[in-house]
């Protein structure tokens, strides 16, 4: 939704396209084309860029944000990890985080800027050589919810599946866990996981 809540804009996965509707009438405003696959959707504090994560497309599509928050254009796409499922922004502004699913990598993009400057990727952090799976590295960790904490400080990111365990079993419902892993924004590095 854009900041002054007068637009909404949501994916639609089975054309490949973002769709803006008026809050007040439900009329869709606008239809934009992006990457295969789109599966979120985030826009910035100040209304000014969305960013698609395309899951089959690999990419992230930057959109500058027009017509008061009724449409816009797709300014540049990025490749990103694999299967990137889900993306949010810090609440400054500052930076755009992307969850790769299959590569088990979060990509980092700068979003701290205005048009014509385009956002960009500055980095990635490798989740599974990371404290958040260091219970065995060679599982995926498979990213998916994300989350930044109100001041800008931390990302929390959910593990897609529960795993078995140490000493649980795969038929037991108390015999697997889930994960959440908190990321500090200053460092981007991955500091805590915390079992759920």
């Amino acid at each position: 939704m854009t900041n002054d809540k007068l637009f909404v804009w949501a994916v639609n996965s089975s054309d490949d396209s973002v769709y803006v509707i008026n809050a007040n009438t439900n009329a869709v405003t606008s239809k934009i084309t992006v990457g295969d696959d789109p599966q979120a959707i985030a826009l910035d504090p100040n209304s000014e860029y969305a960013y698609v994560a395309n899951a089959a497309g690999n990419s992230v599509s930057v959109i500058h944000i027009t017509g008061g928050g009724a449409g816009g254009n797709v300014e540049r796409t990025y490749a990103t990890g694999a299967e990137p499922w889900n993306v949010v922004i810090s609440p400054d502004g500052k930076r755009v985080y992307v969850a790769n699913s299959v590569q088990d990598t979060i990509t980092i993009l700068k979003s701290d800027v205005a048009f014509p400057t385009l956002p960009s990727i500055i980095g990635n952090v490798e989740l599974n050589n990371s404290a958040c799976n260091a219970d065995n590295s060679k599982r995926h960790f498979q990213p998916r919810g994300l989350a930044v904490t109100l001041d800008s400080n931390k990302l929390y990111v959910t593990r897609f599946l529960s795993m078995v365990k140490l000493g649980g079993t795969q038929a037991n419902d108390n015999g697997k866990e889930g994960l959440v892993c908190r990321l500090d924004i200053d460092t981007d590095a991955a500091t805590k996981a915390a079992s759920v």
